[in-house]
C-alpha cells in the first residue's frame, strides 16, 4: 500500500512539472510576419498622422530607396526581438527605429515611392549596434 501511494504521488508530481513546463514555453504571444522579403527596410525618418517616411539610407539623398507609407486600419504590426516576433501596434513605430515594410495594393512609382503597408516589423534587434 505504501509503495502504491509513492507511485501515485510521483505521477502527480511528474504531471504538475510537465504542466508547468509547457505553460512556461507557450508560443501564444509569438507571431510570424510574411515569409517573403519586405518591400523596404530602413529607418523611420518622419511620422505624420497615419503616414511614415522610411529611408533605406537616410544619409544618401538620391540613390537609396525612400518610401512615403500609409498605415491603414488593416495594417498588421510586429515587434522583432532576439526571442522572435510578437504582435505590435502602430504606436511602436517611432522616429529613428529600423522597420521592414510590406506593401499592398497599387504602389505609386515616384521618388519617394508611395504605398500602403500591409505589414510593418519594428526591428529591436538592430538597436545599439
Amino acid at each position: 500500500m505504501f509503495i502504491k501511494k509513492k507511485i501515485i504521488l510521483f505521477q502527480l508530481c511528474a504531471c504538475l512539472l510537465l504542466f508547468s513546463l509547457t505553460a512556461c514555453t507557450s508560443t501564444a504571444d509569438q507571431v510570424q510576419p510574411p515569409v517573403e522579403q519586405s518591400n523596404i527596410r530602413g529607418t523611420v525618418t518622419k511620422i505624420e498622422g497615419d503616414r511614415i517616411f522610411v529611408e533605406e539610407d537616410p544619409n544618401e539623398q538620391t540613390v537609396s530607396a525612400k518610401a512615403d507609407i500609409e498605415l491603414g486600419s488593416d495594417t498588421k504590426y510586429y515587434i522583432k526581438q532576439k526571442a522572435g516576433y510578437q504582435e505590435g501596434k502602430k504606436t511602436d513605430i517611432n522616429q529613428g527605429k529600423t522597420v521592414d515594410v510590406w506593401f499592398t495594393g497599387i504602389t505609386k512609382d515616384s521618388f519617394p515611392l508611395e504605398a500602403k503597408a500591409s505589414h510593418v516589423v519594428v526591428d529591436l534587434t538592430s538597436e545599439n549596434k
